[in-house]
């Protein structure tokens, strides 16, 4: 009986959050910047905003609404994005899995502050994340392509002249497919969104610890 109980500890596998790849000081380039942290064989990039500047980073320990650390780096960048053009507005992430296995895509993390607003009266200020199916070999089956947040949909709300840091953590649990085998490309966009279009009063928001997380990669030691 003890000998069972033994082997059976010593050969089972445990799974954990893991953060596939992860950026928290970012190289000051918005065209692309590649990923702070990564497991071996996959890769990220991240492309797009405003700015990646000093200014714009948010001090916190961990990714998102997590437990999984960060670990600060000598010159720690965020993201500006803002609302007066598409390009300054959107935040395209992609990973590749180039590990020999399959993997999945579990959530999002990241966290945000608002940088501006001239929004008048009782409004919000959006943030929309979204899954680029053409751009990714994952597949899902609802409207917008807009993910599920701990909420309802896809439009996260902050409330105007509101400069709280917030944290989330986006799932992906109801995709047709969020399996990325050997190979295989995944694309989202975290996007601000002012509901009266490009010609609206606009906002500003700070992007920071963005995390991709798995729960599909075998975890040993400590989480």
């Amino acid at each position: 009986m003890l000998l069972t109980a033994v082997t059976s500890f010593l050969f089972s596998t445990v799974y954990a959050q893991i953060i596939l790849v992860g950026w928290h000081c970012f190289d000051g380039l918005v065209s692309s910047s590649a990923a702070d942290e990564s497991i071996p064989g996959v890769a990220g990039t991240i492309e797009g905003g405003f700015e990646e500047t000093v200014g714009r980073n948010i001090n916190n320990n961990t990714y998102g609404n997590s437990h999984l650390s960060i670990t600060p780096g000598a010159t720690d960048r965020g993201v500006l994005l803002n609302t007066f053009s598409n390009p300054n507005a959107r935040l395209i992430i992609k990973i590749t899995n180039n590990s020999g296995s399959d993997i999945t895509i579990d959530s999002i993390l990241f966290d945000v502050q608002l940088v501006f607003s001239s929004k008048q009266g009782n409004t919000s200020d959006q943030i929309r994340v979204a899954h680029l199916s053409g751009s990714s070999d994952l597949r899902d089956t609802f409207s917008g392509r807009d993910l599920t947040s701990s909420a309802t949909t896809g439009i996260l709300y902050i409330p105007e002249g509101d400069f709280t840091v917030y944290q989330f953590n986006i799932v992906t649990a109801h995709m047709a497919d969020n399996t990325l085998s050997n190979g295989e490309t995944a694309a989202f966009r975290i996007e601000a969104v002012d509901s009266n279009g490009l010609a609206g009063p606009g906002f500003g928001l700070k992007l920071d610890n963005i995390g991709v997380v798995s729960v599909s990669v075998p975890k040993t030691g400590k989480e």
